[in-house]
């Protein structure tokens, strides 16, 4: 039986059953969510319920049924999914959280509360803070030091914090919103990029697709894809698939290629990832893959004006939503910004989905002069493939 000494020595086990379970499983809370169109973290919290059931049997004496799991490792798992959920509820999911709860609300007069320390100037907190802080009204909006509010705190604790992170003790001990972090894009505007209930596009004839792919080796990250097209100014999201670990690698690309081929997408970009055994899996399947000319804060930063001028068009897709929603920019000491996923947080899907609207963006109406060389060179390409298959 483990034993522990320390709350320290708690929290590195709990890491690292989390990074063997993840690496076996994937994020199949995740996955259950999504096929039941709920929220992940209903997914997590119905995980939580099973565990917090077992423990109880198990604290209550009853024999466990798997014999290599005792009530210490159930109480890990339980603190495990605890902080998932938590993760999950600061990655943009707040919103759908509060505005379930506001509808009971009306009808009890009951009251919203919601405390957190300062991070970005993103999410709900912070739309709250700038919105209702120091205005009249229903809605009150405080900020104190936590020693204000909690006196017998100890000041040594927060000195020895600022010693080592003044940035993140400002935020945790004074509640001050980081400068250097900030949200990529609100909520609101990526909703109305959405359209209600489109999952996918079938593919049309007469229409150029642009793919961009996120590869992953299926241990830890999603395998991603994704196809967009521009319709005059309007650059539309046509297709996102994604293969959670863990998944054999090769038979991803197969499955891939075979999606493109129906687009009769001969070419993509992606992430440099293991870039020869990538180049060459898509290669064998009759399909160019190039190595994306930018990383993907470069792409992310490019995607900007086509969510801000309304000229992308998204697929209703949650995990989409959720990731472009929990983006971050942060300005790096030499003043350079980078955007990038929030702590716990990911962007496979936003990258792939970002990278094909990226690329389909910078097709502009051609001059009579290049369109025949254009026509030309994807007839070339088709016929290519076609002899490859």
């Amino acid at each position: 039986m483990t034993t522990f000494t320390t709350f320290d020595d708690v929290l590195r086990r709990m890491a690292a059953i989390h990074q063997a379970k993840n690496a076996d499983y994937g994020d199949s809370y995740e996955l259950s969510a999504r096929l039941l169109g709920r929220p992940v973290v209903e997914g997590l919290l119905h995980r939580m319920s099973d565990k917090l059931a077992r423990a109880c049997r198990l604290a209550q004496g009853h024999e466990p049924q798997v014999k290599a799991e005792a009530l210490a490792d159930t109480l890990l798992d339980l603190s495990i999914y605890s902080i998932l959920a938590l993760l999950s509820l600061e990655n943009q999911e707040g919103h759908g959280i509060q505005r379930s709860l506001r509808p009971g609300l009306a009808t009890t007069a009951g009251l919203l509360i919601g405390i957190s320390s300062a991070y970005s100037k993103s999410g709900i907190m912070w739309e709250a803070h700038k919105r209702y802080f120091g205005q009249d009204g229903d809605v009150l909006v405080w900020i104190a030091p936590s020693r204000t509010m909690n006196p017998s705190l100890s000041e040594s604790v927060i000195n020895r914090a600022l010693e080592e992170d003044r940035i993140s003790a400002e935020c945790e001990y004074f509640c001050r919103w980081r400068e250097d972090v900030s949200g990529f894009l609100d909520y609101e505007t990526i909703e109305t990029l959405v359209v209600p209930g489109r999952r996918e596009l079938p593919p049309q004839d007469g229409i150029r697709y642009f793919g961009f792919g996120d590869p992953s080796g299926g241990r830890a990250d999603s395998f991603t894809l994704a196809l967009a097209h521009r319709e005059g100014d309007q650059i539309i999201l046509d297709l996102l698939r994604r293969q959670t670990p863990p998944f054999n690698p090769g038979e991803v690309v197969a499955e891939f290629c075979q999606v493109l081929k129906e687009y009769r997408c001969t070419e993509i970009s992606g992430d440099k990832y293991a870039a020869e055994w990538v180049t060459s899996s898509f290669r064998a399947h009759g399909i160019t893959y190039k190595n994306s000319e930018r990383d993907r804060s470069q792409i992310f930063q490019e995607a900007v004006p086509l969510f801000t001028r309304g000229q992308a068009i998204l697929l209703d897709h949650k995990v989409l939503i959720s990731e472009l929603s929990g983006l971050e920019r942060q300005v790096r000491p030499l003043g350079k910004e980078m955007i990038a996923h929030g702590p716990g947080g990911h962007d496979d899907v936003a990258n792939a989905a970002c990278g094909a609207l990226v690329l389909a963006g910078g097709v502009r109406h051609m001059r009579c002069a290049g369109l025949f060389e254009f026509y030309r060179q994807e007839a070339e390409k088709l016929k290519q493939a076609e002899q490859a298959s």
